[in-house]
């Protein structure tokens, strides 16, 4: 996947929801945001009538009574999510965000080109992203480093950096080595055999486990041998499936182990669609990507609802949008949930997110107000 920036759209006939508002922030960072349905996150109970409340840009609880002098935002019958979390994009390049003249670059920073205020992660906020991993592209086996960004605010302080691996595609060049994914798995291996464990870069930090990577394969066998390199080295991996895989992929021992899918579309295969529901029964954690701005950043949860048509269950697919990303991440706590201590980040619908008529009302993140749809005649709602 080269990156450059087109910007792709879902086609309208059945993506209706695609559409938006204007945007209206706000500066609070302490609210309550009430809703009809609080639907807080895997593991948590959901909340009829009642708020979420936020304070100093942290949620304190989810409750009826909420504390003396706090501002509530009131949404009567909407449903409150938290924040959707984007495992990859390339949002915000200066330019092309591929390192492909060699196959291994171990510490490119991928944030050192990106525009932290660039108009994409504003465009990717309103489709209810509130959390993307922004990476290289598919242009080298080992690609360098991405970061955790809100789409308000920068970079999240604290959160991990992320390592882009590929054994498929653009990697697998006629000019240099590897040529095949065979060849690139082989020296991948090596390379992480040969040991780092002194080494500060990205490659370093990801033999060693301490960051998590993620892989694009579009191949089962090399998803086995990267699931076998990660259980033997102790690696976190993350992998990242062709959105029209060969056949195979369904019978890969998976469980517990974050898979990103996506992004899909209305010329995705049907059997591509049923792929979540497959992977979902062998234990996976579903994820889902837009790959913005490749694709248009509503395509992540056009994503999630058409692997919904494809079989997956509703909470799993909603999991994919928020907590099992946030987990891939090690930040299963922080973001992707609306869990005392977690970040302020929440979204408000028209009704539940994965049906297809649903809209997107509000956005919230740390507590602050970052969009808030409009009405026909240019109030907010």
């Amino acid at each position: 996947m080269k990156v450059q920036h087109p910007t792709a759209a879902f086609a309208p006939a059945l993506l209706a929801f695609l559409c938006c508002g204007a945007a209206a922030p706000g500066a609070a960072q302490s609210v309550v945001v009430e809703g009809g349905r609080v639907l807080a996150g895997a593991g948590l109970e959901p909340l009829d009538g009642g708020g979420v409340v936020i304070q100093e840009g942290k949620v304190g609880a989810l409750t009826h009574e909420y504390p003396e002098g706090l501002r509530v935002d009131r949404y009567p019958g909407a449903v409150v999510t938290p924040g959707f979390v984007d495992l990859r994009t390339h949002l915000g390049g200066l330019g092309d965000l591929d390192e492909s003249a060699e196959a291994f670059a171990d510490d490119v920073d991928t944030l050192s080109a990106v525009d932290l205020g660039h108009a994409e992660f504003a465009q990717a906020l309103r489709a209810g992203i509130t959390s993307c991993v922004v990476l290289p592209g598919d242009g080298a086996v080992f690609g360098g480093r991405g970061a955790l960004v809100k789409t308000q605010g920068g970079k999240a302080e604290g959160a991990p950096a992320v390592a882009k691996l590929c054994l498929a595609g653009d990697a697998l060049r006629d000019d240099r080595a590897p040529t095949s994914a065979v060849m690139a798995y082989s020296d991948l291996r090596q390379r992480l055999e040969a040991g780092h464990s002194e080494g500060d870069d990205a490659f370093s930090a990801f033999a060693r486990g301490d960051l998590p990577g993620l892989c694009t394969v579009d191949d089962p066998g090399n998803a086995r041998r990267m699931l076998d390199l990660a259980q033997a080295l102790g690696l976190r991996l993350i992998l990242h499936l062709d959105p029209r895989p060969e056949p195979g992929f369904s019978e890969l021992a998976l469980s517990g182990r974050p898979v990103l899918c996506g992004p899909y579309d209305l010329d995705t295969p049907r059997l591509s669609l049923a792929l979540p529901a497959q992977l979902a029964e062998r234990g996976a954690e579903v994820c889902f990507t837009s790959a913005a701005p490749l694709r248009s950043p509503r395509s992540l949860r056009g994503s999630a609802l058409l692997a919904v048509r494809g079989g997956l269950s509703v909470a799993r697919a909603l999991d994919g949008l928020t907590g099992a990303p946030a987990r891939a991440l090690g930040l299963g706590d922080r973001v992707g949930t609306l869990k005392p201590g977690a970040d302020g980040d929440v979204l408000v619908w028209s009704e539940h997110p994965l049906r297809a008529s649903s809209q997107l009302l509000a956005v919230y993140v740390d507590g602050r107000l970052a969009w808030r749809r409009r009405t026909p005649n240019g109030g907010a709602q």
